[in-house]
């Protein structure tokens, strides 16, 4: 890490800061952690982590790890280990180009996002409906013919409702008789990922939003030719933006 730099990034806007979270005792005192900062040569601000909050609220898995985030707050590029420092500086440089052209727009209804969106559970649950909450990040559902979008026949794209990631499409959108929105397919595969889901003694798919991990829904194989699939979304996973 102590290839990165904070003073060649200063100028241009950004910030470099390392977050220490101890492995050992002696880690957790900041003045050993000033001295081992000053015999490495790292050159850009350290701040300790003894309750281990950042590592837990990223997921990080190992020591050490470089997230690049954006402007928003989202997690851009993730690096685990030393080194990394070419494709670190290649990132930052595609994020700065980007503050001057669009990005992340819905395009034609087609386009899905792909930097990822990690929040903590508190921020989460500030920014979320009591419901959109319960069904995103606890994976609910709601109760079927209640929801906004079941019976909604407009054009346009549905995004999720917890990180703007487009993830289905009007064009897709058929009426299964099941009261929650059903699609045939994705707006694009990159837009959300799949899982297997074993609760309530059943054996299914879930549907999570690629960019932020947000519960959707579930897929069945009973949908509509040509792909044979019904992705049973919650509404309350979803805001459709008229187009």
């Amino acid at each position: 890490m102590a290839g990165l730099s904070h003073a060649q990034y200063r100028d241009q806007g950004l910030t470099i800061v390392g977050v220490h979270s101890p492995e050992f005792d002696n880690e957790k005192k900041i003045e050993n952690v000033r001295r081992e900062v000053a015999s490495l040569g790292i050159r850009f601000p350290v701040v300790t982590d003894n309750e281990f909050e950042t590592w837990h609220a990223y997921k990080v898995d190992a020591w050490p790890t470089i997230f690049v985030l954006d402007k928003s707050g989202h997690v851009r590029g993730k690096h685990v280990g030393e080194g990394g420092y070419a494709q670190t500086e290649q990132l930052i440089q595609k994020l700065l180009a980007e503050q001057t052209s669009p990005a992340n727009t819905i395009s034609g209804g087609n386009e899905a996002m792909t930097d990822k969106v990690v929040k903590t559970d508190e921020e989460w649950r500030k920014e979320l409906s009591p419901e959109q909450y319960y069904i995103t990040r606890q994976k609910g559902t709601e109760p079927a013919f209640t929801g906004a979008y079941w019976d909604n026949h407009e054009a346009g794209v549905y995004t999720c409702v917890a990180c703007g990631n487009t993830v289905f499409s009007s064009d897709k959108k058929f009426d299964s008789g099941t009261g929650w929105p059903s699609f045939s397919a994705p707006i694009a595969e990159k837009s959300i990922t799949e899982e297997s889901d074993t609760t309530h003694g059943m054996i299914r798919t879930e549907i999570i939003c690629k960019r932020c991990g947000a519960h959707l829904g579930h897929v069945f194989s009973d949908g509509p030719k040509p792909t044979g699939l019904r992705y049973c979304i919650n509404s309350a996973a979803l805001k459709f933006v008229k187009q």
